[in-house]
């Protein structure tokens, strides 16, 4: 795919600057000379095979983090618990889940979250969208947590009118 230089710059200031933030976080700010050198091997690679990001409406980020949040408080939570009452491990096991998600990229972060989830882990993510998760609790409400985490993505990345229609 061939783009003009002023189109390849447009796509790509972000590029710049989410690599040289992630760049200064994970290194403590140092090592700019070894980032330089790596900055045009990423814009090579950005010219020759763009990131083509889907659709997303920001306004359902600050909800969606929202939930993140609640969900790593309570996921404290459960793990203090656990290290207090470790009788309570004995109802761990698998579930599988059918996502409604569509994208490809939409499923991979859906996979990626529901790890993050108290007690869900995520093992496999099939092509057609089945998940296979590792559950602490199979007696615990997990569907309601991971069927409110599948609407917040669906609205991030556009995709609750196609679920309706479903």
């Amino acid at each position: 795919m061939t783009i003009t230089l002023w189109l390849f710059v447009r796509r790509s200031w972000w590029l710049v600057v989410v690599a040289a933030a992630c760049w200064a976080v994970l290194t403590a700010n140092s090592g700019w000379g070894f980032f330089a050198c790596v900055l045009p091997i990423l814009l090579l690679w950005q010219w020759y095979s763009p990131l083509v990001l889907p659709a997303v409406r920001w306004r359902y980020f600050l909800p969606l983090l929202g939930l993140f949040l609640r969900q790593l408080v309570m996921g404290g939570l459960d793990v203090a618990g656990r290290a207090l009452m470790p009788q309570r491990f004995d109802r761990s096991g698998f579930a599988e889940f059918q996502t409604r998600l569509s994208s490809a990229q939409a499923q991979m972060l859906f996979a990626s979250l529901i790890s993050l989830l108290p007690g869900t882990c995520t093992v496999s993510l099939q092509p057609a969208g089945r998940l296979q998760l590792h559950l602490l609790d199979t007696e615990a409400n997990w569907q309601q947590e991971v069927l409110a985490l599948e609407q917040q993505l669906a609205l991030l990345f556009a995709e609750s009118d196609k679920q309706e229609r479903v």
